[in-house]
Formats: C-alpha cells, structure tokens, sequence
C-alpha cells in the first residue's frame, strides 16, 4: 500500500500515544477520531490504519462508519474501538443516539480534508461533534486551502494551534516543481548516532523539510 505522508502525519503520532497509554493502562472507550467527507475516504483512512497496526492489532482497534447498518455499526462501537473513522454525519448519529460516548476517552480529533468537509455541508455536524468532546484534545486539521471558513472552523477545533504551511518548491527562474522524497537507511552504533546527525544538519544535507521520528 501506497501511504500518504499527509495521512501518516496524524497517524504515527496518534498510534504512539495509544501504545504508549497502554503500557500502563487499561484504557475502555475511543481515544482518537478521524473524521472525512466522504464513505471513500473513510475507507482510505481505515486500511491505513489497518496496515500501519499490522503489529500491534491487539493494543490498536480501528472501526469505520457508514458502511454497515446502524445496528451493526453500533455494536461496533460497544466493542470499545481505539479509533473512529467516519464523516461527521456518520458519527454524529451514533453521538445522538447514545452508541458512543466521547466525552471521557477522546485525546486526539482529525479532521481531515477540512475544506472539503465544509463545502460537503458537514460544518454544524463538526461543531456538534465537538461539543460531546472532552475540553482537553489534540486536534489537528488538514486543509488544501486556508479560506475564511476554515478558519472558522479552526477556532472551534482548535486551541493555540501550532500552522505548518507546506508549500512546493520551485526552481529559480523556472515554473518547473522540482525535488523528491528521499529516503536512507543506516546502520549505526549507538555511539554513532549523534556524530552523524549532526554531520548531517551542519553540512547543509537536508535541503527543504525533513521529518525525523525519535523513540520518545
């Protein structure tokens, strides 16, 4: 499977808290939703997760809504998932209805595709959403584009948000996108590690942005 970095950008840390919770505790309800605009990235998002948690399936249980009846879906969500991916309608029925509550468990809320999410309608369903929430959740929000609505939609998602604006490189006197991902793998003794790294920052190698995973 082909992932998307963006994707991966809220899963990886997402995945990391779960596990590193369950190292110490036993935790019964959702702890992160991921909320799209449609049942086709629904089910995008859900084999990601799939994929990414091949591993640790046992600590990481994910769920999809809108693809089965209420009923089924409700018995779902009683099963107590570590996470929810659905549109903001899907969830908010099984809010309404008691299937699910969030209020306790909840420590990271995306909206993906937010600008997508407002012109599909969903804006007062997210709203909704965000109130049966805990006061105190990570949220992150993806967008395309950054228009008044959006940002709207961030005041109410989002509290002291950190905006990372990703933005395609050109070259000088050119209209031409250029550069790709590249990727390395070293093998390296612990004592190794820092020298490297530091080479590899001071000499100017990393050329535009770069993301570095670390173990805590």
């Amino acid at each position: 499977m082909l992932y998307s970095g963006k994707t991966l950008a809220y899963l990886v840390p997402i995945c990391h808290k779960i596990i590193q919770k369950s190292e110490y505790e036993t935790s019964v309800g959702v702890q992160a939703v991921v909320l799209v605009p449609t049942k086709e990235l629904v089910a995008q998002v859900y084999n990601v997760v799939q994929e990414l948690t091949y591993y640790c399936n046992r600590v990481i249980t994910c769920i999809k809504l809108g693809t089965a009846s209420t009923k089924q879906e409700a018995a779902m969500l009683r099963d107590t998932p570590s996470i929810v991916v659905a549109t903001p309608a899907g969830l908010l029925k099984h809010v309404k209805n008691g299937s699910v509550v969030l209020k306790e468990t909840v420590q990271n809320l995306v909206i993906d595709e937010a600008d997508l999410i407002l012109s599909f309608g969903y804006s007062q369903d997210v709203t909704e959403l965000v109130k049966s929430l805990p006061k105190i959740c990570q949220g992150f929000l993806m967008s395309a584009t950054l228009s008044a609505e959006v940002d709207r939609l961030k005041a109410i998602v989002l509290h002291s948000p950190a905006i990372l604006k990703l933005e395609e490189e050109h070259e000088k006197g050119k209209n031409r996108k250029v550069g790709k991902l590249m990727q390395f793998y070293l093998s390296l003794p612990l004592q190794d590690k820092q020298l490297v790294l530091y080479v590899f920052l001071k000499l100017g190698l990393l050329k535009g942005k770069g993301l570095f995973f670390v173990n805590k």
